[in-house]
């Protein structure tokens, strides 16, 4: 109820911020960074999953897996 009072308009949210503690913010922070790094992970796995649907087999799993395989038995950055 609280919250959604809140997001009414931006004052009431301003009020409401600065009215939680640091624990509570920092619980918001890392859930925020958790959802952000999770889909980041999904969006780059699914940009290496296309093009080897495409490229190395017709069944998505097995191409998922072989995409998986690639990502980590490579090295990212390679040093010349």
């Amino acid at each position: 109820e609280a919250l959604a009072e809140a997001l009414k308009n931006t004052s009431t949210l301003k009020a409401f911020v600065s009215g939680l503690s640091i624990e509570q913010l920092t619980k918001i922070n890392l859930w925020n960074m958790l959802i952000l790094g999770i889909t980041t992970l999904i969006y780059y796995c699914m940009f290496l999953f296309l093009p080897a649907l495409f490229l190395k087999n017709k069944n998505p799993l097995i191409a998922f897996g072989i995409r998986l395989k690639d990502l980590f038995s490579k090295k990212i950055i390679k040093i010349r």
